[in-house]
């Protein structure tokens, strides 16, 4: 069909005006196996008999100052177009063709000079909209800037955007936290991609989720966007008449194939010359949709009316003026690109640190739901728990008492933090992956700031607890004992985290991970020494004990508690019979294990949080693989 030598040059960041060709364009999915993908224009894989073809031999053309939309029924092959245009397909997709910037292949770097705005909207709703803002500005916007220059560029997109009205309203978390209009946050999601000024952008079915009057504001916004010289391009499913008015390019598929190609304004005329006139007072994307629809038990007939109408249009003038416009571009721009361009983060580490360390705190503090969860567990347990226990004497009969309580504080540490952290990842992971493909952050330095942040209140929680239950519960007296036990239950709770760490970065749905949780927690709990002895434990379940936190948390506690008890009485009548290291003995633990212990808490916080982190780089690889 088209047919150009494919060159590699380099791109000026400084060029603003862009436009954008494909053509000979083919996507295809394996359905046994991903395919190997190089960059676009080489990219191939070896075609298995049972690929599926989405994409056949598109074509077309975005240029500056005008407003593309991509239309087609469901199916029709929109949103994969659009990943081929921008690299952004999964890993069974093998793509062949010629995508051009300005006539040149700059294959990924295409993700240097333009921005995508996704059909869901992501953020972090505890935020507000200029915090938002601000924070995008920090991470996207060049390092040369002032923070001052940044806050003036948020306030340029917030006035152009029309967002100025709610820039100190928080986001809102569905269900949790009330937040802004699902026009605002379209427009957020806008302002977020637009900060950087980008001369290319992709807009993946901007009216989804919305009425028809926040639709038709969003398309206004669209087209101001495109009449400041941007090349803007979107899909959409079905807009309304109003919507539709404000396209200036439109590029049907249907079947994979593009059906037309041109100006918005020619398209009825088209289809009334092949009689398939759009009726009065009709609504021109229903019929353009409605027309390339398949219908099913009549797909063979559909099938040949959409490639006689295929045929059709590439006679057209507005064909033969397109394909001169795409084979013209590479030699009206062969001068404009002379710098290397490279993809890589606008600003450096300890700034992409500070930053996201900084949203990691507003996150961690204004969640009203979980404050008042983490109220509830770490003041009134304990407070129950005091009371039940109430100053348990050192008397024979209140060693199971004793021992109950030291296990409860480590079986609270490991349930309440374990439960307490499994959405850290899950629930943020869609954000964050969205940030890492727009390459404005890195994995360690989210990492690191969604980890530290939280240590403070994972020191504090703990020692609240413990606290009250200690001095309530009447356990052993003496300042050293206490602060021991103290450090223990951070310990303990720290290295719960870590564990929650671990489950939250092993899955991305937070159902699942609190449905696995159960069966990762419970066999420690089992092997913890509090409900079998450990000297009573099968040979062949040994190994369990040693991956158990309750172990080392509750061995450590009762060592603390029993190990400055020298005598005990029996009852009243005051007849010493034995002492604490006997108490120890008899649940199977030894005085001797009280350092290995400690030291096997604090390996496993660092063990978990560097699996942890692994987990996390391994779902960032596989989601680009």
């Amino acid at each position: 069909m088209f047919s150009r030598t494919c060159y590699q040059p380099v791109f000026s960041a400084s060029d603003r005006s862009v436009s954008l060709s494909w053509f000979n364009l083919r996507v295809s999915v394996s359905r046994k196996r991903a395919s190997k993908r190089s960059k676009l224009g080489t990219r191939s894989s070896n075609k298995e008999s049972n690929d599926i073809t989405i994409l056949k031999d598109c074509y077309g053309l975005a240029q500056p100052g005008r407003l593309l939309a991509i239309m087609g029924a469901s199916g029709a092959g929109k949103s994969s177009l659009l990943n081929a245009l921008t690299y952004r397909g999964q890993a069974n997709m093998s793509v062949t063709g010629q995508v051009l910037v300005n006539g040149f292949n700059i294959g990924k770097e295409i993700r240097a000079v333009s921005a995508y705005v996704c059909q869901d909207d992501l953020f972090i709703g505890t935020l507000t909209v200029k915090e938002h803002l601000f924070i995008q500005a920090r991470l996207r916007l060049p390092r040369t800037l002032s923070d001052k220059d940044r806050e003036a560029r948020v306030e340029e997109v917030m006035e152009q955007l029309g967002l100025k009205k709610c820039a100190v309203n928080t986001i809102g978390v569905p269900g949790r936290v009330k937040g802004i209009s699902g026009g605002e946050r379209k427009r957020l999601s806008f302002a977020s991609e637009v900060l950087t000024d980008p001369p290319l952008l992709f807009c993946d079915e901007f009216t989804s989720g919305l009425d028809s009057f926040m639709a038709l504001q969003v398309a206004k916004m669209l087209k101001r966007l495109a009449n400041t010289g941007k090349t803007v391009v979107c899909t959409v499913h079905q807009p309304s008449s109003q919507v539709f008015a404000y396209f200036d390019d439109l590029c049907l598929l249907a079947d994979g194939r593009t059906i037309y190609f041109g100006p918005c304004a020619e398209a009825a005329s088209f289809f009334a010359s092949l009689n398939y006139p759009c009726p009065a007072n009709f609504n021109p994307s229903d019929h353009y949709i409605k027309l390339l629809a398949s219908i099913p038990g009549c797909e063979a007939a559909c099938a040949e009316k959409l490639n006689w109408i295929s045929q059709k249009f590439m006679k057209e003038k507005t064909y033969l003026k397109l394909k001169f416009q795409i084979d013209s571009i590479s030699a009206d721009h062969h001068e404009t690109f002379s710098k290397t361009f490279r993809v890589k983060y606008n600003v450096g580490w300890w700034l992409q640190f500070r930053t996201l360390f900084w949203r990691s705190y507003l996150t961690s503090v204004r969640d009203p739901l979980l404050l008042r969860i983490r109220l509830y567990q770490n003041v009134i347990i304990p407070v129950i728990i005091g009371m039940l226990y109430w100053r348990a004497t050192f008397q024979r009969p209140n060693v199971a008492n004793i021992n109950g309580i030291l296990f409860l504080l480590a079986n609270n540490m490991v349930f309440g933090f374990v439960f307490g952290v499994i959405e850290v990842f899950c629930v943020e992971l869609p954000v964050f992956i969205r940030e890492r493909q727009s390459n404005i952050c890195r994995v360690d330095t989210y990492y690191l700031s969604k980890t530290l942040v939280e240590i403070p209140q994972y020191i504090v929680y703990p020692s609240v607890f413990t606290t009250i239950v200690y001095w309530m519960t009447g356990l052993c007296p003496t300042i050293s004992a206490f602060i021991i036990a103290l450090l223990l239950t951070i310990l303990c709770a720290n290295a719960a985290v870590s564990l929650g760490y671990v489950i939250s970065t092993m899955f991305a749905n937070v159902e699942y991970a609190l449905a696995v949780s159960p069966l990762i927690i419970i066999p420690g709990l089992l092997f913890g020494g509090f409900y079998v002895n450990q000297q009573t434990i099968p040979i062949y379940f040994g190994w369990l004990k040693y991956l158990s936190i309750f172990r080392y948390s509750y061995e450590a506690l009762s060592i603390n508690q029993w190990q400055r008890v020298d005598v005990f009485p029996q009852g009243d009548n005051a007849t010493y019979l034995f002492n604490g290291t006997d108490i120890l003995h008899s649940i199977g633990m030894r005085e001797e294990n009280f350092l290995p212990d400690i030291f096997s808490l604090i390996g496993m916080v660092i063990l978990f949080r560097l699996i942890s982190f692994l987990l996390l780089l391994v779902r960032v690889y596989l989601y680009y693989s």
